[in-house]
């Protein structure tokens, strides 16, 4: 083991005729307590040995016809019996040398088998390398079983004898590892479509856990639970039944996260426990199912970048380079009718779209199992689609090991009264858990209801399948190595996100709460699923044309911040991807289970959720609602009525658009409500943004480096006609070439156009960007779409922000730009005026902080409006060169939009 230490460490241990408590540089082995009889331990090696060949049962007679490699059998194996030899035989017994591997030195299986040394993929590459003929699966278990007969006859002769606590550490651990591998081979087996082993069967008693504890087990017994149909009400069988979204309610609380010093056994990774504070939350009650998770699918999930973070977007489009990406790994679409190569008989209507793969067999894809074989990035990005979010570790473990406090569900005592299960301290037998390859795959999420459920009544959360949580696999604070396998854990911390619970394979001496396992975040090949965690907060959910920074944006970001500061929980969504199917949208809508549903614009957003049933529906009137789409077809007024029925609340921005409306709600039955709310200000606190907030900005910086005393006008639009962002551009190539006539190009102020926004007419667009393509001297110019943060920091950065609309209005960036105290110009058309001149006269002269100065702000306000290019001219000349009158502007601009937030507020 010194020589090992050395190899792959670097590290000087003591020499191996120390005293085993002494050989831990990091004195670990000296704080262990745990001692077991010698019969015990043998009990362990037995079991676990006859776990392994249960994993290659019915294997080793095909070895001769794989078609795929023997590789990740021959390492599994070996890296058990390797880990026996050096880890356990040669620390407890110096002079046992049981035969190495053929042709292969200490240093070259140390290289080959240490898990943290290579990758899987080239670890028999490299063996290939250093032996003629690499050695087959009979040969490597052949050298298992040599090691295994070793360990027996040394604990054998020590007949009736307790170990010491060092010793029986050791063993333990082996016997662990070799619990892991056994997970692992029959991954292995689905990985490479082998056919399955049978269920597991053991003979007499079985060990539960690694304290020398196990029960008696016969097949008749729990011949009832033991069949592969698990027997569940069949009320709850598959979806119908079921709600999208059943969640446990946890309060808040403290939590002793990680293993306490007098515990028995735990790995280093779970030592040096530690308290926690939580914050209340809500945990689905089951794990996301096969039909939940197809109706992600089925809504484009995989397609939706919305939903995915950075990293797992870019996974998903590297796994779709290989193979088109649509759904979990092993998940096979089925045609129109249920049929396709090799496809089962559908018995349900999610078993006639999909099928999945079951080692080398197509199977019906069970509704109500647990989705199984996705990554973290796919369960992440289900969580965002739902309006969720996965559970932290200490979540997950408060929900499996905690109970009400004397049946009062809003507290527990998450510091004594925690459980070593979640049903309690009874042994995890067949009755109340699906561990152990008992079972031939997960069972439904609904099982074990009177046996298996949680404190908190969660369901299934020690095996079936392992449970990833949002928590990247870190050292708990005190974190040190454990002897002898110091790379257990220390080599991928950050690297990995931690899973819970176990699977249907593992077995139970490793499942228990505490256990802290670790995936990478793109593994997709292990049993591994998840549950959701929601804010415990209502929900609203925000339906509008997100991300483009500009009308619709501002107006959702001024919906939302309203409603969080209400405490409730905002969950947006962008209105252009959002289903337009019924029943796609309805299940969107259900997995998100909002107490609300807020739309920003009729047509874009409202129109996809209007359907029979939906939430409180609230549709925030859009500004080419009342103005253009009201009168372009029968058709479309007859949407409008029908979403405008539909709705609980139509809220209007400005009293044209709320008048136009009342035309239309007059004629209904059942007839909404109708409110005018002004429209007001959606800027975040903490402004400003700092000045290297994005490359785009700093172009606005660029241009009055290059120009000392430029001016820049700002337009905040998406390119379409009714925008008429081409009048802007005509004038300021007009005043750009009359400067140069007049002043002389080197001496004149340079006036420029920034234009932020997206395309929404592609034809539109193409004509602008021509357009701008003829500018002299670029002084218009398109610097495309912004983010939110990104757009206000533009409009700090400007001189003026313009609103040239033909025919909408009421534009919220006009009055984010008056909040930040910048100027602006708008056309005078009726929203635009109801904002400046109603608005003033209605909102600042009430207002208790503006008395006896709003008819001086309205006098100012109303002299923004613009209706000619001469008469923008004189107000922008005016608004870029007069300080006297740009601070009146300025302030009248911030009275009215502080006016219009504290009217919103109350």
């Amino acid at each position: 083991m010194a020589q090992r230490d050395n190899v792959l460490h670097g590290l000087h241990s003591p020499p191996s005729t120390c005293e085993i408590e002494s050989l831990d540089l990091y004195a670990s082995l000296e704080q262990k307590t745990q001692q077991l009889g010698s019969s015990v331990l043998k009990a362990y090696f037995e079991d676990a040995h006859a776990r392994t060949r249960g994993a290659l049962n019915g294997l080793l007679p095909l070895e001769e016809d794989w078609e795929g490699p023997r590789e990740p059998f021959l390492w599994a194996l070996g890296s058990v019996a390797h880990f026996y030899e050096t880890m356990v035989l040669r620390i407890v017994e110096p002079t046992c040398l049981p035969p190495l591997l053929k042709n292969l030195s200490d240093e070259q299986c140390a290289a080959l088998f240490g898990s943290s040394t290579a990758c899987p993929e080239s670890r028999w590459a490299e063996l290939k390398t250093l032996s003629d003929e690499l050695p087959s699966v009979s040969d490597m278990l052949k050298y298992l079983e040599r090691t295994t007969v070793m360990l027996v006859e040394r604990v054998s002769g020590r007949a009736g004898a307790m170990l010491s606590p060092a010793e029986t550490y050791l063993y333990m651990y082996g016997v662990l590892h070799e619990h892991w591998n056994v997970e692992q081979l029959i991954q292995i087996r689905q990985k490479l479509r082998l056919p399955a082993p049978p269920p597991y069967r053991p003979v007499g008693t079985v060990p539960y856990n690694a304290c020398g504890e196990s029960f008696s087990f016969t097949a008749t017994a729990y011949a009832s639970s033991l069949t592969e149909e698990f027997p569940i009400d069949e009320a709850k069988s598959g979806q119908e039944g079921r709600p999208a979204w059943d969640p446990v309610c946890i309060p808040a609380g403290s939590y002793f996260l990680g293993a306490r010093r007098d515990a028995p056994w735990a790995f280093d990774a779970e030592k040096c426990g530690h308290t926690v504070q939580v914050p209340r939350f809500d945990l689905g009650r089951t794990c996301v199912t096969n039909e939940q998770f197809a109706r992600f699918i089925e809504a484009r999930g995989y397609q939706r970048r919305e939903f995915w973070d950075h990293e797992g977007w870019k996974w998903l489009s590297a796994a779709s380079k290989i193979q088109k990406r649509i759904a979990p790994l092993y998940w096979v679409p089925l045609t129109n009718d249920g049929n396709s190569p090799r496809a089962p008989a559908p018995r349900n209507a999610l078993s006639s779209r999909w099928a999945t793969v079951r080692f080398d067999k197509m199977v019906p894809l069970d509704p109500g199992a647990p989705v199984v074989h996705v990554s973290w990035y796919e369960a992440s990005a289900y969580c965002c689609w739902a309006g969720k979010r996965l559970p932290t570790e200490a979540e997950w473990e408060i929900a499996a090991a905690t109970e009400p406090l004397n049946g009062d569900r809003t507290r527990y005592d998450g510091l004594e009264g925690t459980r070593l299960y979640p049903w309690g301290e009874d042994p995890p037998t067949p009755d109340r858990c699906n561990l152990d390859a008992f079972r031939a795959g997960p069972v439904d999420v609904a099982a074990f209801p009177e046996t298996g459920t949680s404190g908190w009544g969660c369901l299934n959360m020690l095996g079936n399948v392992w449970e990833w949580t949002s928590t990247t696999f870190y050292p708990y604070p005190g974190f040190k190595l454990d002897y002898p396998f110091r790379e257990n854990s220390a080599p991928t911390f950050g690297c990995r996100k931690v899973a819970k619970g176990g699977c249907f394979l593992t077995s139970a001496p490793v499942a228990r709460v505490r256990y802290r396992h670790s995936f990478r975040p793109e593994d997709d090949a292990g049993y591994a699923g998840f549950r959701a965690v929601g804010s415990g907060a209502r929900t609203i959910l925000l339906l509008s044309k997100l991300g483009a920074g500009t009308g619709n944006d501002t107006t959702a970001q001024r919906f939302a911040n309203l409603f969080e500061a209400r405490g409730f929980h905002v969950v947006k969504r962008s209105a252009g991807p959002f289903p337009s199917s019924t029943s796609s949208a309805r299940a969107e809508v259900e997995a998100i289970n909002p107490a609300v549903i807020v739309a920003i614009h009729t047509f874009h957003s409202a129109a996809k959720v209007a359907y029979d049933g939906c939430p409180p529906l609230i549709t925030v009137l859009g500004g080419t609602d009342m103005n253009t789409d009201v009168d372009r077809s029968a058709s479309h007024l007859s949407r409008i009525q029908e979403v405008f029925r539909r709705s609980h609340t139509v809220v209007a921005l400005s009293e044209p658009m709320r008048a136009r409306a009342e035309l239309i709600i007059d004629k209904l039955s059942p007839r909404p409500a109708l409110v005018n709310i002004p429209q007001g200000v959606a800027i975040p606190q903490g402004w400003p943004l700092p000045k290297w907030a994005s490359i785009e900005v700093d172009q606005l910086h660029a241009l009055r480096i290059q120009f000392p005393g430029a001016k820049i006008c700002l337009l905040v639009a998406g390119l379409r006609p009714v925008k008429d962002v081409l009048f802007l551009v005509d004038y300021f190539d007009t005043l750009s070439k009359a400067q140069a006539v007049s002043e002389g190009s080197s001496r004149a102020t340079k006036y420029f156009l920034v234009l932020i926004g997206p395309v929404m007419e592609e034809e539109y667009g193409d004509m602008v960007n021509a357009r701008l393509q003829q500018s002299p001297d670029q002084v218009a110019q398109y610097l495309g779409t912004f983010n939110r943060d990104w757009t206000l920091q533009a409009m700090q950065d400007s001189d003026c922000v313009v609103n040239t609309s033909l025919s909408e209005g009421c534009a919220g960036a006009l009055v984010e730009a008056m909040a930040l105290g910048v100027p602006i110009l708008a056309r005078d058309i009726p929203g635009n005026r109801a904002l400046l001149e109603s608005g003033t006269h209605d909102v600042i002269c009430d207002s208790e902080e503006s008395k006896g100065c709003g008819d001086s702000a309205a006098s100012v306000l109303n002299e923004l409006l613009f209706e000619t290019s001469v008469d923008f001219h004189t107000k922008f000349m005016k608004v870029c060169n007069d300080q006297s009158f740009r601070d009146k502007v300025v302030g009248a601009g911030k009275m009215l939009a502080s006016a219009l937030s504290t009217l919103e507020k109350n």
